[in-house]
């Protein structure tokens, strides 16, 4: 499921080009300070910036202008990024083998 702030951000970032950096500020007044962005939706704002010819720096760069102290790590986005260029489609964790993990509350 996607929320509001998620489409808002999305949408501001499929308008942006290379060198509008307006467009960054109006992302910037979308999100909310105590807006998180999901592992998902991370990944696939990585993806897209991506597909859009940004190299692994651009991209680090951009979302550490735009999430602050939220944007993965340049390790997280080199990792995507090359799966990405290997041909992975999805923004869904690998399956795991072993018994899944206990949480206890």
């Amino acid at each position: 499921r996607t929320d509001h702030k998620s489409i808002c951000m999305v949408l501001s970032i499929e308008k942006r080009t290379r060198t509008d950096k307006n467009t960054m500020a109006t992302l910037n007044m979308w999100m909310p300070a105590d807006a998180k962005m999901g592992k998902k939706e991370i990944r696939s704002v990585i993806k897209y910036l991506h597909l859009k010819g940004m190299t692994t720096k651009e991209i680090h760069k951009d979302m550490v202008d735009t999430l602050g102290e939220d944007a993965p790590s340049y390790a997280t986005v080199k990792y995507w990024v090359a799966a990405f260029k290997r041909g992975k489609d999805s923004v869904e964790d690998d399956p795991r083998s072993g018994r899944p993990r206990l949480y206890y509350r």
